[in-house]
């Protein structure tokens, strides 16, 4: 009889272990599962525009200094622009209200809004964009810089929706959408296009 109830307090101990155990992994799975949707929903959360001021005459004015600038550098000598915000967001948004009235290609994702700040010598960009049909909003704060001819950007900080993104994985994500030949030749500057940088909160280009 004694063997019996020592052979039934085992299995029930190895029952309440196997319990405990799958209590613990639904707990996690839960969690994770939970964690997962929280994600999500800040991913998607549409973070408000910053507040930009556009205007037609701005965007004309900054059109004519850039067809001097060239002229200029054509000439012999250096071009220069310094741009503001204003002015940036003016042509920005010229160009995207342009956009719109043309067929979108079948794209997986189509930008649809660019908004850009200006701080001593940082931009911070403000994307709108679809993805599948979801609206996200990217916000990417950072460095513009020449090197060889090569735009560079170097971030300080970004986020997807609500969802900060870590300094290093933000450094990694943009070294490796420039990591092939097809990437890189896109952030080539033209010929006539020397540098191009954020100075004292105005956009800095200089043509040659």
């Amino acid at each position: 009889m004694s063997q019996r109830m020592r052979l039934e307090g085992a299995a029930s101990q190895q029952k309440s272990r196997w319990r405990l155990v799958l209590c613990v992994v639904a707990g996690i799975l839960g969690a994770v599962f939970v964690f997962g949707i929280i994600g999500v929903l800040l991913i998607l959360h549409t973070s408000p525009p910053p507040i930009t001021h556009t205007d037609p005459a701005a965007a004309n004015r900054l059109q004519q200094e850039l067809q001097d600038a060239q002229t200029t550098a054509a000439s012999g000598t250096q071009g220069v622009v310094r741009a503001d915000e204003t002015e940036l967001n003016s042509l920005i948004s010229r160009y995207f209200q342009a956009s719109t009235a043309k067929p979108l290609a079948d794209s997986v994702a189509v930008i649809r809004d660019l908004k850009l700040n200006l701080a001593d010598d940082r931009l911070r960009a403000y994307v709108l964009a679809s993805v599948k049909g979801k609206t996200i909003t990217v916000v990417l704060e950072g460095r513009v810089r020449t090197v060889n001819g090569y735009l560079e950007f170097d971030p300080i900080s970004g986020r997807i929706g609500a969802l900060p993104i870590p300094k290093e994985s933000l450094k990694r994500a943009v070294q490796q959408m420039i990591a092939t030949p097809e990437a890189r030749e896109s952030m080539r500057l033209p010929m006539n296009l020397r540098d191009l940088h954020v100075e004292d909160g105005k956009l800095v280009v200089v043509f040659k």
